[in-house]
């Protein structure tokens, strides 16, 4: 399972839930 990419590039999980929130 890959982790989704934010628009900063980052693919944590955790950054990824903060930017969508």
């Amino acid at each position: 399972m890959t982790d989704p990419v934010t628009l900063d590039g980052q693919g944590s999980i955790g950054e990824f839930d903060e930017k969508r929130a």
